[in-house]
């Protein structure tokens, strides 16, 4: 199974197990390979599978939302805990995209920025953001926020202040 980009990963929506699949990505003929990252769609669905035989090339939506610089899903965290605790933080974020890697090959972290007020992550689809915000307030607690316009665009703010005696 082939697996280019540590940054890979796979959503769930909400607590639940559904998916929100990118609008970006239902336009593809079958058979195709990224030939950017290397992923194949067949049968409707992106995956790492290897073909024997060669197929036809071009861009899998998530590539080229890296391409254009057009992330799908914003997680900002902000709050006093980070200063403590960012280190931790953007290592429990990496640890969540890469646990998922060869699952959803359209699910992808962008980038981490950090700041001395907030993190801001960028991932290519709506569900890793999702599952970004669902872990960081199951394993931190805190306060999580999202705003979506549907499948191609999330924001999701997770806030914790950490008590001061």
């Amino acid at each position: 199974m082939k697996q280019p980009n540590k940054n890979l990963t796979y959503e769930h929506k909400g607590v639940g197990t559904d998916y929100v699949s990118d609008p970006e990505s239902t336009h593809f003929e079958d058979e195709l390979v990224c030939s950017k990252c290397g992923a194949l769609h067949k049968n409707g669905t992106w995956s790492w599978e290897q073909l024997p035989i060669k197929i036809k090339e071009g861009i899998c939506p998530a590539c080229e939302r890296i391409q254009k610089n057009q992330p799908a899903g914003f997680v900002t965290l902000t709050g006093n805990y980070l200063e403590k605790n960012k280190d931790h933080l953007i290592t429990f974020i990496q640890s969540i995209a890469t646990s998922e890697l060869s699952e959803q090959p359209l699910e992808r972290l962008m980038d981490i920025t950090r700041n001395e007020n907030a993190i801001i992550i960028t991932t290519t689809g709506v569900n890793l953001a999702r599952r970004i915000g669902y872990a960081l307030n199951l394993a931190f607690q805190g306060n999580l926020t999202s705003t979506s316009n549907g499948e191609d665009h999330i924001d999701i703010v997770w806030h914790r202040d950490d008590q001061t005696s």
